[in-house]
């Protein structure tokens, strides 16, 4: 009797185990408190909207650098040298695009968990009924968000390239989507750094540092 209810006992909690770990991973999102505060934090500051207008400025400047150099002052010697040109012309647009993101990730992530420390916030918020979980997801899902509304910004610029043919859509979108699991992964490595660091000009540096080494 005792070991038929032991095997009734691990056929539940063995069936029960998807439906559990399920249910935590929609609560490290859904209902989340985190990721609704650190949202409203770093919009409720004008640096929020600086940082996007010179990000922007930014990207613009290399569209017009880029147009220059490539595709106008240099001439034509044979019609295949025009693809040429516009693929290069969508190279550059990208790397540039690529190495904000990659100075902007860790900065912006780094201090997430270490800024608290500093603060003295960071009790208060583990005494809250939040798994550590949460908090260390909530942090890194607001970074990742903001992150992806610089990249959505910069969609009407780069999408040059597909009016002037250098690229297709499904190219763009492709290479969208791999910045996008690029910056998640710089983010959530800048977490770790300030997860794992009390101060926030320590956690930056390592941050960067491990950036360049994945690099």
């Amino acid at each position: 009797m005792a070991a038929m209810q032991i095997v009734l006992r691990s056929f539940r909690a063995v069936t029960n185990l998807p439906l559990r770990l399920l249910r935590n991973t929609v609560t490290l999102v859904i209902g989340n408190p985190i990721i609704t505060r650190e949202m409203k934090v770093r919009v409720r500051f004008a640096r929020a909207f600086w940082l996007q207008g010179v990000y922007l400025l930014f990207l613009i400047a290399i569209v017009l650098l880029a147009y220059q150099g490539i595709l106008v002052h240099s001439p034509l010697r044979h019609p295949a040298d025009l693809q040429m040109r516009l693929e290069a012309f969508y190279y550059t647009l990208l790397y540039s695009l690529v190495s904000v993101i990659v100075l902007i990730a860790p900065a912006l992530t780094a201090s997430a968990i270490s800024f608290e420390r500093e603060r003295r916030t960071l009790d208060l918020l583990l005494t809250t009924p939040l798994r550590p979980m949460q908090i260390l997801f909530g942090k890194l899902l607001a970074s990742f968000a903001f992150l992806t509304l610089l990249l959505v910004e910069s969609m009407p610029v780069v999408a040059v390239c597909i009016v002037m043919g250098g690229a297709t859509v499904s190219d763009l979108l492709a290479t969208y989507a791999l910045i996008a699991f690029s910056t998640l992964h710089l983010c959530a490595f800048a977490i770790y750094c300030s997860a794992c660091n009390r101060s926030s000009g320590v956690a930056t540096f390592w941050a960067y540092l491990g950036v360049i080494a994945i690099l």
